[in-house]
């Protein structure tokens, strides 16, 4: 779980910021601003994560905070660019969240026959996106 939440999640929404930043006219004080301003019934002190720096998105610092809040980043993504990000980097990012969906799923039910085979190729559809799209080194 922390693989994925101190791994993938935050280098994915790294790369997805980068890319929207400089292919659009949203910053990152726009995306703090819109961050601070999310109305939170529960838990904004507790998930709701630090504002980015310019050098997590744009330099080689990475995005702060622990893995409750890079889940909640990871969450509300949508809510910080709506609609800036479009294209194959926001497919990347419905990928992500599938593959994050399923793999923190409760229960699979034995009637799922295909479920495994549907996990594998979600997995290797974001991998062959960020791989070829957003990840540049």
């Amino acid at each position: 779980m922390h693989d994925v939440l101190e791994g993938v999640v935050p280098l994915t929404v790294k790369h997805i910021l980068r890319h929207t930043v400089a292919s659009t006219t949203l910053s990152v004080q726009d995306i703090n601003h819109r961050l601070m301003s999310l109305s939170f019934k529960y838990g904004k002190e507790t998930y709701l994560p630090p504002p980015l720096s310019l050098a997590s998105v744009n330099g080689d610092g990475q995005i702060s905070g622990n893995a409750s809040e890079k889940w909640c980043l990871l969450r509300i993504l949508p809510f910080l660019l709506n609609g800036a990000c479009t294209g194959v980097v926001w497919e990347t990012y419905e990928y992500l969240r599938h593959v994050t969906d399923i793999v923190w799923r409760n229960k699979c039910h034995s009637l799922q026959l295909g479920f495994g085979c549907v996990h594998i190729r979600l997995s290797s559809d974001f991998c062959t996106c960020f791989s070829t799209y957003l990840y540049d080194s």
